[in-house]
Parts: C-alpha cells; sequence; structure tokens
C-alpha cells in the first residue's frame, strides 16, 4: 500500500531541515492509528455470528484471539483493553491507543509477527476475501517500517523490532546480517541475535553484550562445522576467531590489505563483552552505557556479515 507524501510533510521537511533525530520512549497517536488501519487492511474483521446463525467464521478470528491472548498473557493481564466483553480485535485497538509505550512495542512485534508469520500467510484468496484482508504480509511490514521512519520512531520490524540509531547502519550493515542469519542453519545466532536487539530496545545493554557475543560465537561454530574445522567444545571467540583465519577463511592474499582484520575480530566483541559484562561486578554496581550496546550490536552484525560473506566466497 503506498504511503503518500503528503503536502504537510514535504512543507515540513522544507522548514526543518535535515532529519529528526530518533525517538524511543514514545508512540505518537497519529502513529498508533495508522497502525490499526494496517491492522484492518493485513489481519481483517472479527465476525460474531448472531443467534439465529448463518454467515460464517473468517479466519481472522482465529488471528485476533491469537494476539488478543498472547499480548494479554506476556503482559500480565486477564484481558487487553477496558472492556472484558468486546471481541478479541476491539480490545487489541483499544489496549493500542491507550496503553504506555513498551506495552504498545509488544503488542505491535507480537502482531507483526503473527502477520509475517507461515500461518497468515498460508490464507488463500478466498479466505483474504471472507475476512476483508486488503494487504499482504510483506506491504504491511514495509508500511509499518515507512510509518516508523516518517514519525521518526527509531524502530523497525525485520522478524522482531530492532532499534535502530542510524538509517544507514542499518541498512548497510544490520539488515544484511539479519538475512544472513535468518537461513536455518544460523537459527542458534540468529535468535542470539534477535535476544540481543529486544535486550537493547529493553535498555538491558549488559545483556545486549552478552547475547551480541553469543551470537557472534555461534556464527564461527556454524562456519568450523561446515567446513569439517575441528575447535574445543568450549572453545572461546579467541579460539573461534584463530581457527577460522588458520584455516584460510580470509585469503592470504588478502591479509596485506586487512592487517588489522584478525585483532578486530579477536578484541572487538569478545573484548567489550569481557570487560564490560562478563566477570562479575565485585564491590561496585556497573553500569553498561547505551552507546557501547550500540557500537556492540552494529560491530557484531559486520563481523556475522564479513564472516559469511567470506565463507560464500570461498568457493
Amino acid at each position: 500500500m503506498t504511503v503518500f507524501d503528503t503536502f504537510s510533510r514535504r512543507s515540513k521537511r522544507a522548514a526543518g531541515g535535515g532529519p529528526e533525530p530518533y525517538r524511543y520512549d514514545e508512540l505518537p497517536a497519529a502513529l498508533r492509528n495508522q497502525i490499526l488501519h494496517i491492522w484492518n487492511t493485513a489481519i481483517g474483521t472479527y465476525r460474531v455470528l448472531s443467534r439465529h446463525g448463518g454467515g460464517s467464521i473468517p479466519v481472522s478470528n482465529e488471528v485476533w484471539e491469537y494476539i488478543e491472548k498472547t499480548a494479554a498473557r506476556e503482559s500480565g493481564l486477564m484481558y487487553l483493553g477496558n472492556n472484558q466483553n468486546a471481541d478479541p480485535r476491539y480490545r487489541c485497538m483499544n489496549h493500542l491507543a491507550t496503553c504506555p509505550t513498551d506495552a504498545a512495542l509488544d503488542l505491535i512485534e507480537i502482531s507483526f509477527r503473527v502477520i509475517n508469520g507461515d500461518f497468515a500467510r498460508k490464507f488463500d484468496r478466498l479466505q483474504r476475501e471472507d475476512a476483508g484482508i486488503t494487504q499482504l504480509a510483506d506491504d504491511a511490514i514495509e508500511e509499518l517500517n515507512q510509518r516508523f521512519q516518517q514519525h521518526a520512531i527509531g524502530y523497525r520490524f525485520e522478524g522482531t523490532l530492532v532499534r535502530i540509531d542510524s538509517e544507514e547502519i542499518h541498512a548497510e550493515v544490520v539488515k544484511p546480517a539479519l538475512n544472513v542469519l535468518a537461513a536455518a542453519r544460523f537459527a542458534g545466532a540468529n535468535a542470539e541475535y534477535h535476544s540481543a536487539h529486544d535486550h537493547y530496545r529493553n535498555s538491558r545493554y549488559e545483556e545486549t553484550l552478552i547475547d551480541c557475543l553469543k551470537a557472534f560465537e555461534s556464527t564461527m561454530k556454524v562456519i568450523c562445522d561446515e567446513n569439517g574445522w575441528k575447535f574445543p567444545s568450549d572453545a572461546t571467540a579467541k579460539h573461534l576467531v584463530a581457527t577460522i583465519v588458520e584455516n584460510g577463511l580470509i585469503p592470504a592474499y588478502l591479509l596485506a590489505e586487512f592487517t588489522a582484520l584478525r585483532s578486530v575480530l579477536e578484541s572487538g566483541v569478545p573484548t567489550i563483552r569481557n570487560k564490560a559484562a562478563a566477570h562479575g561486578q565485585g564491590s561496585e554496581l556497573r553500569a553498561v552505557p547505551s552507546y557501547l550496546a550500540a557500537y556492540c550490536l552494529h560491530l557484531t552484525a559486520a563481523n556475522i556479515l564479513l564472516l559469511s560473506e567470506a565463507d560464500r566466497s570461498k568457493g
């Protein structure tokens, strides 16, 4: 569905100069309403049959029931919204319109994971027509991401909600890395890297660093396993890096041009994690700053992308 570049938006851009800084702690009412519109076109209606029978129950009923029950359970609520007797679609919409930002982000993520999932994608044309679904999953996700960008909200849906600090870094590094990790062989690393983003979104920065390292190590283990390169069962990132370099994952003729590569791989993510998160807090409580967690996320993505491209290109 086309997102129109309206006169008011063009005027605002012309008057304001550069792009607005990203916001993370509020979701404006206009954005929430736009997401409600996406729900209507991508999930469809909820139909309650009359007492006299007749008609049919659309497949979208089951989708709305799943979203509402899942979100309520994860939020520790008996039901969403302010009306227990309302249908699940209404309760979801009422909750999104009125709940705090964190709760709204959770509901948005759950609903779009369902839209993106195999269940909703398997609806045939007649099922979509009966449910009033006029927007396919990929288009709905693309519109959501455009709406986030339109309102300068620093999140994108990439299978889960991920926080972004730079559109350029996300487009050039993080998203390609997520595409690599989407392959079945990287399932473990994919879950760990998404978990790192979830921790980052919720300001759990120490946990962000720990899961970044797990994703980095898991990626290297997959590559080593598939190439038959032996490594100890308790291998650390340093040992894994040594294994892939010694086995020529990085071609020898490139080593001269990348003299710092091994240092980056050995001391980048692992050192950040080891020094900032891994060895206990001692007598003083330690706070991992957000910028360090963001750097770790981006460096992890860049390293995963580099390793996968090197593995793919070695032929």
